[in-house]
């Protein structure tokens, strides 16, 4: 039997390894953020689902696992091995070859469900029904789910939501809350944090698209091309997005071990096509955000991520597999911010957005990354023990960084400014009616 590609690179009808690349498909399609739904924002619902991986994988019994030696390496040769192995409908493999990362999948009734565990703790959980999913995530392997998100469906795309609720591991209450509501092209994000009342309080309110992008390392003119990658440019986008993957999950293996097997599970269980189109502005590339979050069940479908030929391969090598680990970091982290990443916040996006952050870690193309990148990455400080070590070098130590508060934010649309101090955020931001008693936001890494 040939193996079952995990990577699809379809290039004309091409068909090469776990990674498809696409021929331009116009029309584009949603890309993933952070989840929405049903939920409205009730009892926490992080429970540990969590225990030792049962049953048997094609009736070899599983051992237990030497959790006090470091796991083993995930490799493209076992998440291909994994694909067929599900593709044959197998219920469970293992994504590391001392098989502490496991991928199952059940159904308890009508509900069908998908779990990753590493060294017997649940760090993923997705319940699917037909029109829903309760997605649930253990990020720092505590045993308690801080993360969870409904994910409701609809045959029409205007009628989708996705309701993220963050959980406080000291309360154990959810502390903040995350509703995603899509009319047309647009998403509607509207983020909420809890009052010590339990009451939710609106935070603000901003929209974002359905895909989100990955934009040129260095502002420019428009470049307008065909959009279509020749063969050449295919089988090169192919053999570089199976080299991202395997460097990536490796480099987070160690200090984010959870999102590691959750990226490997996903490659195994889903695959990833690539596609050539143009995009517009100096956008490089584009994950299907949404659809990747959405139509993962209950028909199975790819995560697509879109490059334009015309930009992306201007760029050096370094910095198009830090791109492509940008769009696949989508898939955890949900959409950019514009706080983050737009006017003011332009230069400083790799201090603010996790997504540019985490993939600077791993893919730190002028050797620059420092501890507020790291910071920023895991929404921490400075003096967090992961930020000591380089990712993708253990035994350097990661650069200091100049100066760990940031700064403070305006958080009025009319005035995204950025301040040295609060205090000067508050005096500034304010002036005009438009910005009436408007709030900051301050950004410090600073040890505390």
């Amino acid at each position: 039997m040939k193996d079952r590609v995990v990577f699809s690179f379809v290039f004309c009808c091409l068909l090469a390894g776990l990674f498809a690349v696409g021929c331009p498909k116009p029309g584009g399609g949603d890309n993933g953020e952070t989840p929405q739904g049903g939920n409205n924002g009730g009892p926490p619902q992080g429970d540990n689902n969590g225990g030792a991986p049962h049953g048997s994988n094609n009736g070899e019994p599983v051992e237990e696992p030497d959790v006090d030696s470091p796991i083993a390496p995930i490799t493209l040769e076992l998440l291909e091995d994994a694909a067929n192995k599900l593709a044959e409908g197998n219920a469970e493999v293992f994504l590391s070859s001392d098989r502490r990362i496991v991928f199952r999948r059940t159904t308890e009734g009508a509900v069908t469900v998908e779990e990753v565990v590493v060294d017997a703790t649940v760090v993923e959980r997705k319940e699917h029904t037909e029109t829903s999913t309760l997605w649930k995530r253990d990020r720092d392997m505590d045993g308690f789910m801080e993360w969870t998100a409904t994910l409701t469906r609809a045959e029409v795309p205007d009628q989708e939501n996705m309701v993220i609720l963050i959980h406080s591991n000291d309360t154990r209450q959810p502390e903040r809350k995350e509703t995603y509501t899509r009319s047309g092209d647009v998403i509607r994000v509207k983020i909420e944090t809890a009052t010590s009342g339990g009451a939710w309080k609106l935070e603000r309110e901003f929209d974002t698209t359905p895909n989100q992008p990955a934009n040129s390392t260095v502002k420019g003119p428009d470049i307008t091309g065909t959009g279509t990658c020749n063969a050449t440019q295919a089988t090169h986008l192919n053999g570089l997005m199976r080299s991202v993957i395997k460097a990536g999950i490796n480099c987070m293996q160690e200090k984010m071990p959870a999102e590691a097997a959750t990226i490997a599970a996903m490659v195994a269980n889903r695959g990833i096509e690539l596609r050539c189109a143009s995009l517009p502005g100096d956008m490089l590339a584009e994950i299907h955000w949404w659809d990747t979050l959405l139509r993962s069940f209950p028909k199975k479908s790819p995560v697509v991520i879109t490059v334009d030929p015309d930009k992306f391969f201007k760029e050096t090598i370094e910095w198009q597999r830090n791109m492509l680990w940008h769009e696949v970091l989508h898939t955890l982290m949900g959409p950019h911010d514009p706080l983050d990443i737009l006017g003011d916040s332009r230069s400083r996006r790799w201090e603010l957005d996790p997504t540019y952050a985490c993939s600077l870690m791993c893919f730190d193309v002028d050797k620059k990354a420092n501890k507020c990148h790291c910071a920023a990455c895991f929404k921490t400080t400075v003096c967090d023990s992961r930020c000591k070590k380089r990712f993708d070098d253990s035994t350097k130590d990661l650069e200091k960084c100049a100066q760990p508060l940031i700064g403070a934010q305006c958080l009025c649309v009319a005035n995204w400014t950025w301040y040295n101090t609060h205090s000067q955020c508050l005096v500034g931001c304010r002036s005009g009616m438009a910005c009436f008693g408007a709030a900051c936001r301050t950004v410090d890494y600073s040890c505390k």
